[in-house]
C-alpha cells in the first residue's frame, strides 16, 4: 500500500492553505526527499525545506523556552516563501508505526497526502509523526518583515517574532503584533524574555487541510535528515 504513490494526473497541484491562499506543488517529479532506509541517509533538493543548519538554533531555542514551547526546535526552515524556525512536537508511537510498516520517510505527493488525511483511513495510512507547536520568525531584514512572516503562519500554529534586542521592539510593532496575536520575544544577555505574549494555537477560524500534512511531512524529513534532531523521534 505504501510502496508507491498514485499515478500522477497533472504536473502541478495547488493546495489551499488554512489562511485561504494556495501553495503550488509539482507532482511530476520524484519527492524532494530521497531516503535510503538501509543506510539511513537522506538528501534534499532544497525545494521545500533547507538543509540542516545550526546558525540560528541557540537563540531560537532560548526563545522557544521563554514561550513555554517544549517541543524540538527545527531551525532554518524555508517553507511557504518564508524562512523560520519551527517548534515541533514528535509522536514516538507514530514514528514507530511508520518504521514497522516500512514508510518512515516523508511523502510530499498531494494526492497521497489527501488520502492519508481521510478520517476513514486512520489506522490504515501512515500517521503524522510530528505536529507544529509554534513558529519563530527571526529578524533577517527588518522587524516588520518578521511580523509579516509570523502572520503567514498564524493559520497553522502559534507564532512569535524573535528580536535581537529590546531596542527593536517599537511601539508600532508591538501594537501590530498584539492585533495579530503574535508574541514578541527578545534576546537579553544570552537569555530570551517575552516582551508581549501572543495567542496560543492556530487561528480559531483556520481548519486543518492537506497543506498541514504536507508541512508536517517536510518537517519529519528534516528530523530524519539531521542526526541530532533524529534522536528526538525515539
Amino acid at each position: 500500500m505504501f510502496d508507491h504513490a498514485p499515478c500522477y494526473v497533472r504536473p502541478f497541484r495547488s493546495l489551499r492553505t488554512a489562511g485561504g491562499g494556495y501553495v503550488t506543488h509539482r507532482t511530476d517529479r520524484r519527492p524532494s526527499w530521497i531516503v535510503s532506509l538501509g543506510e539511513g541517509t537522506m538528501t534534499s533538493r532544497q525545494r521545500g525545506s533547507c538543509l540542516p543548519s545550526r546558525s540560528t538554533a541557540p537563540c531560537m531555542e532560548r526563545a522557544a523556552e521563554a514561550l513555554g514551547w517544549s517541543g524540538v526546535v527545527v531551525p532554518d526552515v524555508s517553507l511557504l516563501g518564508t524562512h523560520v524556525s519551527v517548534v515541533v512536537l514528535r509522536d514516538a508511537a507514530a514514528h514507530e508505526w511508520r518504521l514497522e510498516n516500512r514508510c518512515a520517510e516523508p511523502l510530499l505527493d498531494p494526492d497521497s497526502l489527501a488520502m492519508w488525511e481521510w478520517p476513514q483511513g486512520r489506522g490504515l495510512f501512515p500517521p503524522s509523526a510530528v505536529s507544529i507547536q509554534g513558529v519563530l520568525a527571526g529578524v533577517e531584514r527588518s522587524p516588520r518583515n518578521a511580523l509579516s512572516t509570523a502572520r503567514k503562519w498564524r493559520g497553522f500554529a502559534a507564532t512569535a517574532v524573535a528580536l535581537p534586542s529590546i531596542a527593536a521592539a517599537s511601539r508600532d510593532l508591538l501594537l501590530e503584533c498584539s492585533y495579530s496575536g503574535v508574541a514578541v520575544v527578545c534576546e537579553d544577555q544570552d537569555e530570551a524574555r517575552i516582551i508581549q505574549p501572543g495567542h496560543s494555537g492556530r487561528l480559531a477560524t483556520a481548519r486543518r487541510t492537506t497543506v498541514d500534512r504536507w508541512i508536517e511531512e517536510q518537517l519529519y524529513g528534516r528530523l530524519l535528515a539531521d542526526a541530532e534532531l533524529a534522536d528526538a523521534l525515539l
